[in-house]
This record gives structure tokens, sequence and C-alpha cells, in this order.
């Protein structure tokens, strides 16, 4: 083990220093990822996957509404998917 007084410290430290930089400016430029990282793709998936399922549902119920009605229901949920997808980005 390398004594803090040794004739070398100074050099040491300053090689740990330049290292140690070197791996911050490495992190900040590649970031490792976070799990909400590595879950978001996962997570995005099961809800298209869950949509898809959903939707023929939802335009065979839109087909059976009159036409205003229906583009009442078409812009609410466009609203609604617009305020949904605002939230998920924060």
């Amino acid at each position: 083990m390398c004594h803090p007084d040794s004739r070398d410290a100074a050099e040491r430290a300053m090689g740990f220093r330049h290292s140690y930089k070197q791996h911050l400016m490495l992190l900040k430029q590649h970031p490792l990822p976070s799990i909400d990282d590595l879950l978001r793709p996962q997570d995005k998936c099961e809800e298209n996957q869950t949509a898809l399922l959903a939707f023929p549902d939802y335009v065979k119920q839109l087909d059976a509404m009159d036409w205003e009605s229906r583009q009442l229901e078409i812009v609410t949920g466009l609203l609604a998917g617009n305020v949904f997808d605002w939230g998920a980005n924060e």
C-alpha cells in the first residue's frame, strides 16, 4: 500500500484526479441507463398491445354513434391522448 507521505504521492494524486475527471466526463457524455430507461420500452410495448386489442371494439362503438356524437368522441379522445402524452414526457 502506498503511503500518503511517499515521494510520488502528489504525482499519484494528480494521476487519480485526471483518471477520475476522465471517467466523470465519459459518464456525462454516455450516462448509464436507469431502471426506468430499461423498462420504458417494455411498458410502451405493453401499452401498444393493449391499445391495439381494444381498437376494433372502439371503432365499432364509434360506428354505432350518430355523426355529431362520433365527432365529439373522436375529439375528446384526441385531447385525452395529448394530455396523457404531455404528462408522460415530464
